[in-house]
């Protein structure tokens, strides 16, 4: 047994040094219903990555429910009479997309993405739009199914991005790798 700074006394045994002694870590020894400490410890981090998930997903719902007003938008918004208007579709085609996203970036990733701002775009389009100090992000989803989404990224100075790629493809890595920096 040992005295430590606090005046508790803890079991330890000597480590080799003269006028020392190590002590024995109480976390490895099984206590409470959870086993031990590091058992605890694991439970309360799943459970706060849980609850900022839900948070998360409520934030992310919130502001798909806001996005709505882009299909309520009158024909003196659009400058071509000939331009589509915003269709159901598309909005639940990139709002999908946005959700599976976000939620595999979570998940497999351990990134967390900040929610865009949800925007009309040209000719029936759905944007997506992140600004932040380090990165601008811009991800343009189009009317038509059968197009690729775009991608715009600038990390202001290292590099701008500029791609495509198929509506489905909800694992896209270079929007996890800049809003990583």
């Amino acid at each position: 047994m040992f005295l430590n700074s606090n005046g508790r006394t803890i079991q330890a045994w000597p480590c080799g040094k003269s006028q020392h002694v190590q002590a024995i870590e109480p976390w490895t020894q099984p206590h409470g219903m959870y086993g031990s400490a590091w058992d605890r410890i694991r439970e309360v981090r799943k459970a706060a990555a849980q609850r900022a998930s839900v948070a998360e997903s409520d934030r992310l719902e919130a502001a798909i429910d806001e996005s709505k007003w882009i299909l309520d938008l009158r024909e003196d918004f659009f400058e071509d009479p000939q331009e589509p208007r915003y269709s159901e579709d598309t909005w639940l085609r990139a709002t999908e997309f946005l959700r599976k996203h976000l939620q595999w970036a979570r998940e497999s990733k351990g990134v967390n993405i900040e929610i865009p701002k949800i925007l009309p775009g040209k000719f029936g389009n759905i944007k997506f739009h992140w600004k932040s100090p380090k990165y601008e992000l811009l991800l343009t989803f189009p009317a038509d199914p059968a197009k690729p989404v775009t991608f715009y990224g600038d990390d202001y100075g290292k590099g701008v991005v500029k791609l495509s790629f198929a509506q489905s493809e909800f694992d896209f890595e270079p929007l996890v790798f800049l809003a990583k920096k």
